[in-house]
């Protein structure tokens, strides 16, 4: 090929219209006519023009003419004598060019015979082949090579139709791709590759019934137009940002494609949340007609009437006909429009899905105002059977689909698709109902969140109906308050009594009160405690919200609950339970309760007479916070500390410090407990901070006490090592480094220099002050992009503002981390003034 047909080759595929809006499908064309005249011109340059039984083909997305900028290019080399030298020798000419510029290119040599065998035998080769389309060569030849592939498709119809269902089918039953934060647009359920199966199955339609086929309706194929353009734009977009093949919209990729798109801010979304609420509603659209076309072939290729008998409904109304749901008659559902919804609860009592020919069939029914009245009815009084029974969550994704949950949810409907792009929250708001319905079904004992203490509510009505109207409000500030007022009014529509009626909107106003409880307040703290017990009102509410905490929690997305999240919520409820039941000594004077303790710790049996050297020195909030054991452990390595700094051995500032470190038997033993025992000063938490970030260690809650004699004996929960069969020497290590910070013989400043905290797609930064949760401390809450020396920055910034931590909790959410620090002033006492210069000195030390 001469320099200037290749120069000219790849200018046309640099051309920057090719990523704008709008022109994906026009760019899909021009891409593979390019690519057409690259192979036309090779061809003509080694003289094969008029060569015999040689042809050029394109099959897969450059032979439907949908080849993106970085597509592979799949070609076949037709020809009756594929091994013969100077094929190969052509075959290398055609090829290494495309190599060298480097493009990803499929190719084969085959005869017609081998094709035809191949396809025979393997349905992957057949389907390969349904979309192949002539180059250049001896047009003749690929006609008789189109002939046979036709005859073979009409031929294989039924296995291959049989193939698509086994392999296609499960995938789209499946209803919903699991990684909605990072779709892969090509192979999740309603992406391209049911794009192409619409388009492979129309074909073989065709070639089998030419007399019966009517093509695609006139609104599906509006409809399938409108989505492969959008797809088009996405995926050659996709490939331009990437400079690569790339068909999974990473997160990080999401808010350029949406710019380059020309999306933007709509309302409260952002454009990227607009443009990801675009995406999920197209890959729906195309999952419903994919599902549509699959289920017509496979019943054709059946064909058959054989039906599984229900006991729940008369078989002359709806049929199970291979393990879905039909309508017996197309004229039953038009006199009786209540089936409609019906079918939906022998679904919900049977486990078999509701067939997509139903669906439509529904859909179109809901197009008579009549008949929307009358499956409205319907629905209100069989609405508490479908969700509870045991896996609502796919009942109510069919109703979604066939409109008949927008009857008497418009409120849900209307923000189905809402996507919040923050870094935490993984699914749109409809799948996040979905999937937090089927946390409430599947609790058991091995998920073994209180399951002995909630079972009895798993099925409450209340707790179902909270469940799926809990996110109604969001789309603005104070969600939850906007969900209750939208409840309220459905809850009227479904005739729900008075007293349930109050209980759902509890629930849904509050439903991120234990969550936010637990991880942003001490818990021992008996105001606490108490002013969540006043709050709740009831040990039945109290099970109700324990339940919708966790599966919202369950049903944001992966790694939002842990056992560190599970721990606190199980110490909430427990706390909060006794407190209900009045078995706590919640009545009893502080100076009592402090005598009682101090009491029990003389009354141990290893008592000896020189504890009382620190008994007197041991403040309140450590005596009412400690147990017992821990306490007297604690006294022991003090004394031994103590001990150490009076021997001849100790020289300095040496081993100022001891360390226990020990694996806790909560939740499986994940995490570790430390104990650090010195003398008083500030920084410490950023010195210990400074040495777990160095290896690889994260800290979850840090409790500080220091006693009256000015020993500070400090209490983490942290994570394992890394590498569990060497952590005696990861603990080691860590006590050196903090040796090396407390003698400052090594700068935290410089460490925590070297590493900027830079905002991740979706990721923000939130600093709240609040005065009113604790009687003694002012409680900070920070939110941050994660970064594994967040908490060392936090640390010292704190510690540069004079501030003293009494008690801290952390928790991280994908790529959010929020600290919540319990902190006093320099003179003991709450943050009154100046809180938004600390708001700005702590935004200065992130940013």
């Amino acid at each position: 090929m001469t320099p200037q047909l290749s120069q000219s080759f790849l200018v046309q595929r640099s051309r920057s219209w090719l990523t704008l809006p709008g022109r994906g499908r026009y760019a899909a064309k021009f891409l593979s006519n390019i690519t057409d005249q690259y192979f036309i011109n090779r061809f003509f340059e080694a003289g094969l023009y008029g060569t015999k039984n040689l042809a050029l083909v394109a099959v897969g997305g450059y032979g439907r003419r949908e080849m993106a900028l970085k597509s592979d290019i799949d070609i076949l080399i037709m020809t009756e004598n594929p091994n013969e030298g100077p094929v190969h020798e052509m075959a290398a000419g055609l090829f290494h060019p495309l190599w060298d510029y480097g493009l990803e290119v499929g190719h084969g040599l085959r005869s017609i015979e081998e094709c035809i065998k191949l396809a025979e035998n393997d349905p992957m080769v057949l389907t390969s082949l349904i979309d192949i389309r002539f180059i250049c060569g001896d047009e003749k030849y690929f006609c008789k090579f189109q002939s046979r592939i036709d005859v073979t498709l009409k031929d294989k119809r039924n296995e291959l139709v049989l193939y698509f269902v086994q392999t296609r089918g499960n995938t789209l039953y499946g209803g919903s791709p699991e990684n909605f934060i990072e779709p892969d647009i090509k192979n999740h359920p309603g992406g391209i590759r049911d794009l192409n199966l619409i388009s492979w199955l129309r074909k073989m339609d065709h070639l089998s019934r030419p007399q019966k086929y009517t093509g695609t309706e006139h609104s599906d194929e509006a409809v399938l137009k409108k989505i492969s353009s959008f797809f088009f734009d996405l995926r050659n977009i996709l490939h331009s940002s990437g400079k690569r093949k790339n068909d999974t919209l990473h997160l990080d990729l999401q808010p350029e494609v949406a710019s380059v798109m020309g999306y933007k801010g709509h309302g409260k979304s952002t454009g990227v949340e607009v443009f990801l609420q675009d995406l999920f509603k197209n890959q729906n659209l195309v999952l419903n007609l994919a599902m549509e076309y699959l289920e017509k072939s496979e019943q054709h290729v059946l064909q058959t009437d054989r039906c599984v008998k229900l006991d729940v409904i008369q078989e002359d109304r709806v049929i199970n006909r291979g393990g879905r749901l039909y309508f017996k008659k197309d004229a039953v559902l038009k006199s009786d429009p209540e089936l409609s919804v019906e079918i939906f609860r022998i679904m919900a009592e049977s486990n078999f899905p509701v067939s997509w020919q139903a669906k439509k069939e529904i859909r179109n029914l809901l197009s008579n105002d009549q008949a929307r009245r009358a499956a409205g009815r319907a629905l209100i009084t069989a609405l508490p059977s479908i969700i509870t029974g045991m896996e609502p969550g796919k009942c109510l994704r069919g109703m979604h689909q066939t409109g008949l949950l927008g009857l008497i949810l418009p409120e849900l409907e209307k923000r189905w698709y809402l996507v919040q792009f923050d870094g935490v929250h993984t699914y749109p708001l409809g799948e996040h109902t979905l999937k937090c319905l089927n946390e409430i079904s599947g609790l058991d004992e091995k998920n073994d969140f209180l399951h002995q203490h909630l079972k009895e509510v798993k099925w409450s009505q209340s707790l179902r109906l909270a469940a799926l109207m809990h996110d109604m409000g969001k789309g603005g500030p104070e969600h939850e308050k906007e969900g209750a007022k939208l409840a309220e009014k459905a809850l009227k529509r479904l005739g729900v009594d008075s007293r349930r009626s109050s209980e759902i909107k509890f629930l849904i106003e509050n439903h991120l009160l234990m969550v936010s409880t637990a991880l942003k307040k001490d818990l021992d703290e008996k105001k606490v405690v108490a002013e969540f017990a006043r709050q709740v009102g009831s040990i039945r509410r109290l099970k109700l919200l324990a339940l919708l905490s966790y599966a919202d929690s369950m049903a944001t997305g992966p790694g939002i609950w842990s056992s560190w999240k599970e721990n606190l919520l199980s110490m909430l409820y427990h706390k909060t339970e006794r407190l209900m039941k009045k078995t706590i000594l919640a009545g009893h004077h502080t100076g009592h309760r402090m005598a009682m303790v101090r009491d029990r710790i003389r009354s141990h049996q290893d008592y000896q007479a020189w504890w009382e050297n620190y008994i007197e020195h041991l403040p309140e909030r450590y005596l009412l916070k400690t147990p017992v054991a821990k306490i007297i452990r604690h006294i022991k390595l003090v004394q031994n500390m103590s001990r150490f700094r009076s021997s001849k051995k100790y020289r300095g500032s040496e081993q100022d410090f001891i360390l226990l470190t020990e694996k806790t038997c909560e939740h499986g033993g994940e995490l570790w407990e430390l104990t650090l025992a010195t003398h008083d000063r500030r920084g410490l938490m950023a010195c210990v901070a400074s040495a777990l970030a160095m290896n690889s260690i994260q800290i979850y809650s840090a409790g500080f006490y220091t006693w009256d004699n000015k020993i500070a004996v400090d209490m983490f929960k942290v994570s394992p090592p890394v590498d569990p069969l060497y952590s005696g020497q990861v603990w080691r290590e860590v006590r050196k480094d903090i040796q090396t910070f407390l003698d400052g013989s090594r700068d935290m400043a410089q460490l925590c220099g070297r590493y900027n905290i830079k905002p991740g797609p979706g990721s923000r930064f939130r600093i709240s002050v609040d005065n009113d949760s604790s009687d003694f401390y002012t409680m900070l809450e920070i939110s941050a992009p994660s970064h594994p020396y967040l908490t060392l920055k936090l640390c010292m910034c704190l510690s540069r503002l004079g501030l003293d931590i009494s008690h801290a909790v952390i928790s991280t959410h994908m790529e959010q981390t929020t600290h919540v620090f319990h902190v006093r002033g320099s003179h003991g006492s709450k943050i009154i003034h100046n809180r938004k210069d600390l708001i700005k000195n702590i935004h200065q030390a992130l940013t």
